[in-house]
């Protein structure tokens, strides 16, 4: 399963959230997937034997943080990631169904303020101890919190 989530802002904080970039890249990556594309082509090949991306979305409360993150979930294909996935089943498709958004790593700080400012932070999207303690070292560590 691939962790998701419906909010494009809650998507901003969880790549900004490691001090660290995961790579050497100079930029922080926001994906997008249009869920209805993906949905609809997946109707539509039901029947083909090809293997399909599915969604599943959480009915019940009992886990807050995935209320408060909007979490959702894909499963893919077996031994076939997402990307590949729409690249074969979506050729030239306008818009696109799955994007991807640069965000220079230099520009974390003030993207993690303006979250705040929305309250999107460790406290909100992680009601419990842990989420209250990060976002306490958070709040000490960047100005502007």
């Amino acid at each position: 399963l691939l962790d998701w989530t419906a909010s494009p802002f809650v998507a901003l904080f969880f790549a900004f959230e490691d001090p660290e970039p995961s790579s050497d890249s100079k930029y922080r990556v926001v994906f997008g997937l249009d869920e209805t594309a993906i949905t609809d082509k997946c109707s539509s090949l039901l029947e083909s034997g090809i293997d399909l991306v599915e969604f599943y979305r959480p009915f019940t409360d009992e886990n807050q943080r995935l209320v408060n993150q909007a979490g959702l979930f894909t499963k893919s294909a077996e031994n076939i990631d997402i990307e590949t996935w729409v690249q074969t089943h979506f050729k030239s498709s306008a818009p696109p169904v799955l994007f991807k958004v640069y965000i220079p790593n230099h520009d974390r700080e003030a993207c993690l303020v303006f979250l705040n400012r929305m309250n999107i932070n460790h406290s909100t999207l992680f009601p419990d101890l842990y989420g209250s303690s990060q976002f306490a070292n958070f709040k000490r560590k960047i100005s502007g919190y």
